[in-house]
């Protein structure tokens, strides 16, 4: 009964955390459908990038009609679960993704630099601005990145990697917690043999080709740096991308702490509203993102 497991879903989503309906008329960031089964996608269809559908389907997509995570059967194991759980998954990764330190008077801001470097022809070079604005990367190039510290005294510095699926990855230092820079260094990972950095597309990605898409199929990845004064370890941000049918499930860091708990305080959840504590220490963030793509 498509109506019983709409239902089922929108009480689901009412009792998670970090998850709400959308008031009727309003524009949330994901749309999800139960999708009946059919032969072609007609004209006027919802998701019409998944073509014929053989069994009744759960999609969800975004605001411009992309899918925001595999596609999945209705008859699927703990199917509204499953759902539930990759858009929790995006939620984390958007807040995570937005965190800024909210003094902008702090003593680090802007005194951080970062850099994202190519390798063309066995050379480290700094990568071009193409069409849009936008650094374009292909699966496989070899990428890497370099930190100065600008600043008058050591900073510790952490860089973590937005996926185009949701999931969140330590890049530096890989695990524990974030490394001393001395004023007026820099560092640069990527480069040496044994830390290379090289850039590749989810098998599973695009959940669906958009027959729309004038470049080959991609998605935009962020490495974001996080700079602190006091050693700091950002490894709690760490999760899994969303989850396809064949995939097992993996518990979600526990999101609100330490920093986290700083950055995003004051933010409203249902009616709860944390109060802002006061800062701990300096911080800033800088962010690099590229649109990474299938190699032509």
């Amino acid at each position: 009964n498509l109506e019983a497991d709409n239902d089922r879903f929108r009480n689901i989503v009412e009792n998670s955390l970090l998850l709400t309906n959308a008031e009727i008329g309003t524009n949330g960031d994901a749309r999800v459908y139960l999708l009946a089964p059919r032969e072609v996608a007609a004209d006027g269809d919802p998701v019409p990038q998944l073509g014929s559908i053989e069994t009744t389907t759960w999609a969800v997509v975004g605001q411009q009609g992309r899918l925001l995570m595999p596609p999945h059967r209705a008859d699927e194991t703990d199917v509204l679960s499953i759902i539930r759980d990759n858009l929790e998954t995006l939620v984390r990764y958007k807040q995570a993704l937005a965190i800024e330190n909210p003094d902008p008077s702090g003593v680090l801001n802007g005194r951080v630099g970062f850099k994202l470097k190519k390798q063309v022809d066995g050379a480290w070079v700094d990568p071009p601005v193409e069409q849009g604005g936008n650094v374009v990367f292909e699966e496989g190039d070899r990428i890497a990145f370099e930190i100065t510290n600008n600043h008058d005294a050591p900073v510790f510095v952490s860089v973590l990697d937005f996926g185009i699926t949701g999931r969140i990855d330590a890049l530096h230092p890989v695990r524990g917690a974030s490394e001393p820079i001395e004023p007026g260094k820099t560092i640069r990972v990527g480069e040496r043999k044994g830390e290379e950095l090289e850039l590749f597309l989810p098998d599973n990605f695009p959940f669906a080709p958009d027959p729309l898409d004038g470049q080959p199929p991609g998605g935009i990845e962020t490495f974001k740096l996080f700079a602190t004064l006091q050693e700091a370890d950002f490894s709690f941000l760490s999760q899994a991308s969303v989850r396809s049918a064949d995939l097992a499930g993996s518990s979600a860091p526990s999101f609100l702490e330490g920093l986290m708990s700083q950055a995003v305080a004051g933010v409203t959840t249902r009616d709860v509203k944390r109060k802002r504590p006061e800062p701990i220490e300096d911080w800033t963030t800088e962010i690099r993102s590229f649109y990474l793509q299938r190699s032509s």
